[in-house]
Formats: C-alpha cells, structure tokens, sequence
C-alpha cells in the first residue's frame, strides 16, 4: 500500500515538473494574489469589527435589539463588503488576463 502511494507522489511530483517547464500560467498568478488580498482584506475587517462591537458595545446591542434582523445582517455586509469589493476587483483582474492571453494567442 506504502508503494503505490509513494509511487503515486513521486509521478504527481514529476506531472508538477513538466507543468511547471512549459512557463508559468498568468492566471494562476492572479488567483494566488486574490486569495491572499481577500484573506488578508477578511482578517483586518473581522478585527476592526471586533474592536468596535467591544468598544460600542451598548449602542449596538440596542440596535440590534431594536432593530432585530435587519440590524445584524447590515452588520454583517458592513464587515464583509471590502472582502466582497477586492475580490469583484481581482475577478477583474482575471478578465483582463484573459483577454490579454487571447490577444497574444491571435
């Protein structure tokens, strides 16, 4: 069993290798760009929302009872829309790469 699964790494490693010699693809370096920003974008939202609800703490747990669930769901949009805005951004990005591929292909 030890030997098929060894064997099997080492011709993925090997598929890697020769994928990796024909050059390296554009999109997937926008992909691993978006992924970073938005874990990025994601990770700065959800501490600065932390920090406010700790330091508003009252005022916003009267509106959300005031409220209800409205007032947690534009909580949440708040806090998610600048992940949701950098990657509509890099979706751009992707187009753009695209489109330039297949004009170099022409």
């Amino acid at each position: 069993m030890s030997a098929s699964r060894s064997k099997k790494r080492r011709e993925k490693r090997e598929a890697d290798k020769n994928g990796r010699s024909s050059g390296p693809d554009p999109r997937q370096a926008v992909f691993v760009r978006l992924r970073r920003r938005v874990r990025l974008v994601l990770l700065a939202t959800s501490l600065v929302g932390l920090l406010l609800l700790r330091l508003f703490h009252d005022p916003v747990s009267s509106w959300m009872l005031q409220y209800g669930f409205a007032a947690r769901l534009a909580l949440v949009l708040a806090l998610l829309a600048p992940a949701l805005l950098t990657w509509a951004i890099g979706l751009g990005e992707l187009k753009d790469v695209r489109k330039a591929s297949s004009a170099e292909d022409r």
